[in-house]
């Protein structure tokens, strides 16, 4: 089965990328911790990763909850990427939820009309309390 984790793992390098603080790993969810900026120059990396893991057959069979505590830069970029990662989830019938998440980003999934394609949490504490439930129960 495909792990996220090592989605992740650049060839011939154990570490992340420089942009994920860790990554963690629960039956049905893992959390992508973010870290430093998430803008044009960062996105072409995940872009790259995000086309590597759509030829994987078993990619992205859990859902995903997107921490940004850590990031410190957000740009237009980040959105279309956050657009790209929410369709390929949807259609593996899978959810992308974000928490801390700046108001930076708010303004430009906003005004790009975009906001209405995410679930935002307040707190972790609810989003895992949200998206560990079963689907009909």
């Amino acid at each position: 089965m495909f792990v996220l984790r090592d989605f992740f793992k650049r060839e011939g390098k154990e570490d992340p990328p420089d942009f994920i603080e860790k990554i963690e790993e629960f039956d049905n969810l893992d959390i992508v911790r973010l870290k430093g900026p998430i803008d044009m120059f960062t996105i072409p990396d995940i872009d790259d990763l995000r086309k590597k893991a759509i030829s994987e057959k078993n990619f992205l069979k859990k859902d995903i909850l997107l921490d940004f505590k850590g990031v410190t830069h957000v740009d237009g970029a980040t959105c279309a990427m956050l657009v790209s990662v929410v369709s390929e989830l949807k259609y593996e019938k899978h959810r992308l939820a974000l928490i801390n998440v700046s108001l930076d980003l708010r303004n430009m999934m906003d005004v790009s009309m975009i906001e209405h394609m995410f679930t935002i949490y307040e707190t972790e504490k609810e989003a895992l309390a949200r998206l560990q439930k079963k689907e009909g129960s």
